[in-house]
């Protein structure tokens, strides 16, 4: 698959075929427009990876506060608070 002619065709509405080669597959169906746009600006990844590392960060933190509730839980389920 070509990428960059697959965007193309997306941008100038065009729908991308998904191939079935299967008969149960589950066909595709059409996305809104307008979810990607060429804003002709360029892209800094400089930018991009600040963002890149925030999401991480809130992500990891999100993670860990969910293990701990759930190691609580368990503690309070099973007896084991003291």
């Amino acid at each position: 698959m070509n990428f960059k002619e697959v965007l193309r065709d997306y941008l100038q509405g065009l729908s991308v075929k998904l191939a079935a080669t299967n008969p149960r597959h589950i066909q595709g169906a059409r996305l809104e427009t307008n979810l990607v746009s060429d804003s002709n600006e360029p892209v800094d990844l400089d930018r991009e990876m600040v963002h890149l590392s925030v999401n991480q960060l809130q992500y990891q933190t999100s993670v860990t506060m969910l293990m701990k509730k759930l190691g609580t839980l368990k503690a309070v389920i099973e007896g084991d608070i003291q």
